[in-house]
């Protein structure tokens, strides 16, 4: 039913399907952060560069962290810096405690029909705002026949 959706299709001939930052999807982000990162810090008492000495590198490892991670998750392939941010840097960090976490977070969003566990990244904002859902609640969504379907289209899901 998915890849007769339109997002789906909108992703056909897209070698991520839409789950990597490319160096396209990383420009937008740090274009449309501008509008806000740059005033609340000046507001805050930051100067331009001390906000840009933060906010470039927080991109980045944003950027990395989630190249070595989503399209994994989705069995999609590794990003080579010829198209984004390389998920090799962070690769071998995948099967740790942290990233493992991320990833489980992650199922969580997909079985909830996305609506929570929405931060790959940055896990803690879904807390803040409200759409952090922990795995003793998503998991009981699961239906016996999709396990197999969620573990095959999360490579490496183990629930």
């Amino acid at each position: 039913m998915w890849m007769a959706s339109a997002p789906a299709q909108r992703m056909v001939g897209n070698k991520y399907r839409g789950t990597a930052f490319t160096w396209g999807v990383t420009r937008d982000m740090c274009l449309q952060c501008i509008p806000t990162v740059f005033p609340v810090f000046f507001l805050l008492g930051w100067s331009f560069q001390a906000t840009l000495a933060l906010w470039l590198p927080a991109m980045a490892l944003h950027g990395l962290v989630w190249n070595a991670l989503h399209p994994n998750m989705h069995g999609l392939p590794d990003v080579p810096a010829s198209d984004g941010l390389p998920s090799s840097w962070l690769a071998s960090l995948r099967g740790t405690a942290v990233f493992e976490y991320l990833r489980l977070n992650h199922v969580g969003h997909h079985v909830a029909s996305g609506k929570v566990n929405y931060n790959v990244c940055c896990p803690g904002m879904d807390f803040v705002v409200g759409t952090h859902m922990p795995i003793e609640d998503w998991t009981p969504l699961v239906r016996a026949r999709e396990i197999k379907q969620v573990e095959g289209a999360l490579a490496g899901s183990q629930m």
